[in-house]
């Protein structure tokens, strides 16, 4: 065999580890039904849900308009940081923060947001822990099937 088989060969044989690792963690969250947090205002600091804190947090987050209680976005990911990202461009007038490196850091729904309604008391946020990356994004894409929530475009669901 030669060295270019045998690192495709290699390849192929992580990736099936891999996804069979996967799996495994998926069947052991399937009985698990997420613990969603209280809706609290996003600026605030968000409580830990069954002694996972937010900043160790892989699962699904929600942005709710407080004056209709309406889920403007439905996101998923590191939920600390999420957070952190859209908040951080809704206080920077919605519009993409530019590090001193000169790096963008941008959020679609903290421009979304503070085009709505620039006063954020009235924005809520709620979230839950997956544990799970790939479970995540696929628990996100279906709540935004679901709830059609505005801020969020159909084509981005999941990633």
């Amino acid at each position: 065999m030669r060295d270019m088989d045998r690192s495709y060969n290699t390849a192929v044989n992580n990736i099936i580890q891999k996804l069979s690792e996967s799996i495994g963690r998926i069947k052991e969250l399937s009985s698990n039904e997420p613990t969603w947090s209280e809706i609290l205002p996003i600026n605030g600091p968000s409580p830990k849900i069954e002694n996972v804190s937010i900043s160790s947090s892989i699962g699904v987050y929600k942005i709710i308009y407080k004056p209709t209680m309406e889920v403007m976005s439905i996101g998923c990911g590191n939920v600390s940081a999420r957070k952190s990202r859209h908040l951080g461009v809704f206080k920077n007038n919605g519009k993409t923060i530019i590090s001193i490196n000169g790096s963008p850091s941008g959020s679609m729904t903290g421009m979304h947001m503070f085009k709505y309604d620039s006063n954020i008391e009235n924005w809520l946020f709620q979230w839950c822990n997956i544990g799970n990356k790939e479970l995540s994004e696929m628990y996100e894409t279906i709540l935004q099937q679901n709830e059609n929530p505005i801020f969020n475009n159909e084509s981005m669901a999941g990633k």
